[in-house]
């Protein structure tokens, strides 16, 4: 199973699809501490929950890009994405980040697709009224590793059989 994180410090959402993209859940966690060290032993007690109650395979999480002018939110939850490769280091599970603007294309068709239509189309395709953006796009993140990982196999036996 692969599990899709929407990574921040204060705000993060945590999806798990299996591989023939059926959503098992996904869910919204908003942290209560005041300071960083406190937000992340919640986010990682949350991690490793969701890591020792399901089977997962992949962590699968954005690649956050700092928006210099737009505040320390990029780099604070890169603080975020530290705690996840540590945690996953020490489950031994691979984690794997994807470029925002992949997710986009992949899902909504556009890499430069709004949130709007990000939301409006995992609601399509999983018949859900997922209202959280950060749970959509928690969705997306797990959707777009399946779908590239299935395109890849894809091209690989392709390739096998035009050798032959």
């Amino acid at each position: 199973m692969i599990l899709g994180i929407d990574q921040g410090i204060t705000n993060i959402a945590y999806s798990l699809l299996d591989y023939d993209e059926n959503l098992i859940f996904t869910e919204y966690q908003k942290t209560k501490s005041k300071d960083d060290y406190n937000k992340l032993k919640e986010i990682k007690e949350k991690v490793e929950d969701i890591l020792n109650k399901y089977d997962i395979d992949i962590i699968v999480c954005e690649v956050i890009y700092q928006n210099f002018g737009r505040g320390n939110g990029g780099m604070r939850a890169n603080l975020t994405t530290g705690l996840l490769y540590a945690v996953s280091i020490d489950k031994k599970i691979e984690l794997i980040q994807i470029p925002p603007a992949t997710v986009k294309k992949v899902v909504a068709g556009s890499c430069k697709a709004k949130k709007d239509a990000v939301i409006e189309e995992i609601n399509k395709i999983y018949k859900e009224n997922i209202k959280n953006n950060h749970c959509a796009d928690a969705v997306a993140i797990a959707l777009t590793y399946i779908k590239q990982k299935k395109q890849s196999i894809a091209e690989k036996e392709h390739f096998i059989r035009k050798e032959v």
